[in-house]
């Protein structure tokens, strides 16, 4: 009989926004730091940052650091892709 692969934990996605870039890490639940990576301040730069990070694998959170205004098309709230859990595997 086989047995079930074990379920890959989740990891939490940071984003440090920026006016012109935006800088996002991925870390294990154990704080573990797995990536770290800049993209432009657009909607071509966070369609990439979201599909990046997604490589990593199913995320458990998200956070952004926005003390003010960011870079054109930033979205006043989290993207939903980037907000909610993804099921997106490694």
């Amino acid at each position: 009989m086989e047995s079930m692969p074990a379920a890959t934990p989740p990891v939490t996605v940071g984003v440090d926004t920026h006016l012109e870039t935006h800088v996002a890490a991925v870390v294990d639940q154990a704080g573990r730091l797995l990536g770290t990576k800049g993209f432009p301040a657009s909607t071509c730069g966070y369609v990439a940052l979201v599909t990046w990070a997604e490589r990593f694998r199913r995320w458990s959170a998200s956070a952004l650091k926005a003390p003010g205004p960011t870079g054109p098309g930033w979205p006043a709230s989290p993207a939903p892709a980037a907000s909610k859990s993804s099921s997106q595997p490694l």
